[in-house]
């Protein structure tokens, strides 16, 4: 018997990465590219332990953009669900799985696939031409798929795998009633058309207008208690920049603030930096004596 969806509200497949596969911020990002960081570093950690990991915030995610892309700077738009990269006076921005998609159709070849898509829409530029340095393309590329595939869509799936989020479908024909998925049977499904959420599964099914919908029933309250921990060690870091990161874990414990490690290391650590207009990670060495 198919379960009858809820009538609460959903989100289209492309937005719902966008909105899931990132964790909340206290503050909007910088229009001022960010400072350089050890984006390698923070990769390496990330990826040996994805499967565990919580969706990184829009401004991590930015920075790995940029660091990966050799921009000068990065964003990521939530409005338009688009990626823009910076080079001196050309800005490309596009839709993620245009340039990284995550899944190919079976039976077309992903060179020819890629080179139709890069041939009709292309990158847009500050003066409307395609950009002429591959490299620079490729560069773009490979940071897209990094932050589309590896981390946003990532997320999205671990969220609908732990019942968090559902997936509800029109099978067959775009007319069906939208049906509830089941969570087991979304890694299997092939995205064909993020834009307007048509997929396919292994019968070869078509599935359309895939919409997302959050099961949580009440407001998400890690992330409240980061955007409360952020803003709490910004006013501390304001007034002693020394303070280091256990010091400051412990500070917070103090005023019954709790976050988890990882959320502390990724998300608050850095963002409580930035505001208190400092750079995201501490410079390595030992502090000086307060």
């Amino acid at each position: 018997m198919t379960r009858k969806p809820s009538t609460a509200k959903t989100l289209s497949l492309s937005k719902a990465v966008f909105i899931y596969g990132m964790s909340a911020e206290d503050s909007p990002p910088s229009e001022h590219p960010a400072p350089s960081i050890d984006a390698d570093h923070m990769i390496a950690e990330l990826e040996s332990d994805l499967a565990l990991a919580e969706p990184l915030s829009q401004s991590s995610l930015e920075r790995i953009l940029l660091e990966m892309s050799g921009a000068e700077a990065a964003k990521i738009n939530l409005e338009s669900c688009t990626f823009s990269f910076a080079f001196g006076g050309e800005v490309y921005e596009g839709a993620p799985w245009t340039w990284a998609p995550p899944h190919q159709p079976s039976g077309l070849d992903p060179r020819e696939q890629a080179e139709a898509l890069f041939g009709k829409e292309g990158l847009v530029s500050a003066e409307g031409e395609r950009p002429g340095a591959p490299a620079r393309l490729k560069a773009v590329q490979h940071a897209a798929s990094l932050v589309w595939n590896q981390y946003m869509f990532t997320a999205l799936d671990r969220a609908i795998a732990d019942r968090r989020l559902e997936v509800l479908t029109r099978i067959g024909q775009v007319t069906a009633k939208p049906q509830a998925l089941p969570s087991a049977a979304w890694p299997v499904m092939t995205v064909l058309d993020w834009e307007n959420g048509v997929a396919t599964d292994l019968s070869a099914t078509l599935h359309y207008d895939i919409r997302i919908r959050d099961l949580r029933s009440r407001t998400n309250l890690t992330v409240k208690d980061e955007n409360s921990a952020i803003r709490t060690l910004a006013q501390r870091l304001r007034e002693n920049e020394h303070l280091t990161r256990e010091q400051s874990q412990v500070f917070l414990r103090q005023r019954g603030i709790t976050v988890s490690d990882r959320g502390f290391q990724w998300r608050v650590w850095p963002a409580a930096r930035e505001k208190a207009g400092l750079s995201p990670l501490a410079p390595r060495g030992p502090k000086p004596k307060s």
